[in-house]
């Protein structure tokens, strides 16, 4: 239920995002089964998920995969400058994953 940090929205506002609403939530398995695809932003996101849902490893994807398999690194209590490239990164993924899937 935690909302974004500050420097997050405000990066998202810099890149046109609106992210005043967004609230975390704990993954579960019914989120799971109603997803296609999983996109972890690092290795320790992908092993946790397919340490305790093994079913869907094959659903569960780093989101730069398609970039040497690379890692975003967490930006939470770093300089905003910290938050604009893991937005970049995130966003590079996804372009990425679009392209693969279309």
């Amino acid at each position: 239920g935690w909302p974004a940090d500050p420097p997050a929205v405000e990066v998202g506002q810099t890149y046109g995002l609106d992210l005043s609403a967004h609230r975390a939530r704990q993954l579960t398995q019914p989120l799971l089964i109603a997803s296609e695809l999983v996109l972890t932003l690092d290795q320790s996101h992908s092993d946790w998920i397919n340490q305790r849902y093994p079913q869907f490893r094959g659903r569960v994807h780093k989101i730069l995969k398609w970039q040497k398999n690379l890692d975003v690194d967490d930006p939470y209590q770093r300089p905003q400058a910290a938050f604009i490239k893991a937005y970049q990164d995130i966003e590079l993924g996804i372009s990425d994953w679009l392209k693969k899937l279309s």
